[in-house]
């Protein structure tokens, strides 16, 4: 039986542990850390896609801005002494923009790779290294914001880390919350929109607004021909999860081991280009529209703290 709030599937997938999680990120620091900041400004070759196209991240990247941005103008603007957070900072790609928009910005990362590069490049920022959880500050926030972070968190972290948000964000304070609603993984722990939402508010916070999106029709439709597929080297997936095979999971496929997979490999590569665009212009239509016969796979919450 499904439990509230996630998808229907949830409890069947083999998952991390808590410790297990924070082990991945620091496995995950050391073999995605390393970013060209010249060809990835944003790190998006770490945070969105890790070992795929900058490319391919760039899609995504676009649809969270949008989405992120709009929230973000539905907020009044702060005055000298407004203060935002930044959780699962990243690169520091969302701390940068509301430093632009006058926030005095403090980011938060578990990798200490990119904190340690974040200081050097955005110096008038504030970054600290360490989980949501444990994160402490003398003086609380106008405005949190976390994207695409608390659905890498157990599902029995969430309402802890929900919790600490809350604790940060002073009273009438915003939250801005982009999440995945569809995809599980071993290290995806997604919940639905109403899952979401519930979460939040039985954490003191009120829900302003819900905004799906990141429908990619072409490149759902890709990977679910690409899962009907026999493995090209006759693999099939291994019994147990672990750390090193989520890791290896998400890192493009080496074309060159063999003729067949530098077939496969270059034509996947040709059709992933094809439905990146076609979904570029079809996204921006399913977004403004709201419903669609196609469910969304993430959606991005304006809350208000009680």
């Amino acid at each position: 039986m499904t439990s509230p709030g996630k998808p229907a599937g949830a409890e069947e997938i083999q998952r991390l542990t808590a410790q297990e999680v924070l082990e991945y990120w620091r496995l995950h620091d050391r073999r995605f850390g390393d970013i060209d900041y010249g060809r990835d400004p944003d790190g998006l070759s770490n945070i969105c896609t890790p070992g795929q196209p900058i490319w391919l991240g760039s899609y995504y990247a676009r649809f969270q801005r949008r989405v992120y941005e709009g929230l973000l103008n539905m907020i009044a603007r702060p005055g000298s002494a407004g203060r935002a957070l930044d959780v699962g900072c990243g690169a520091g790609r969302w701390c940068v923009l509301l430093a632009e928009r006058g926030y005095r910005v403090t980011g938060v990362d578990l990798q200490p790779t990119l904190i340690e590069e974040n200081r050097r490049r955005f110096p008038e920022i504030e970054f600290a290294e360490g989980m949501l959880q444990e994160f402490t500050s003398p003086e609380r926030f106008d405005l949190v914001s976390s994207v695409t972070v608390l659905q890498h968190l157990p599902f029995s972290e969430h309402a802890r880390a929900v919790a600490r948000l809350r604790d940060l964000t002073a009273a009438g304070g915003h939250a801005i919350v982009l999440e995945n609603v569809r995809h599980q993984a071993p290290n995806h722990f997604s919940r639905t929109v109403s899952g979401w939402t519930s979460l939040f508010e039985d954490a003191g916070f009120r829900t302003l607004v819900a905004e799906p999106y990141n429908y990619s029709p072409a490149l759902r439709l890709l990977a679910r021909v690409r899962a009907l597929l026999p493995a090209a080297d006759g693999g099939g997936a291994a019994a147990d999860v672990g750390i090193e095979s989520v890791i290896a999971m998400q890192q493009d496929v080496d074309a060159s081991r063999s003729p067949l997979r530098a077939v496969l490999g270059l034509c996947h590569r040709s059709l992933l280009r094809l439905a990146v665009s076609l979904d570029t212009r079809v996204e921006p239509l399913l977004i403004a529209r709201r419903r669609s016969l196609l469910a969304p796979t993430n959606c991005g919450f304006l809350f208000q703290a009680a």
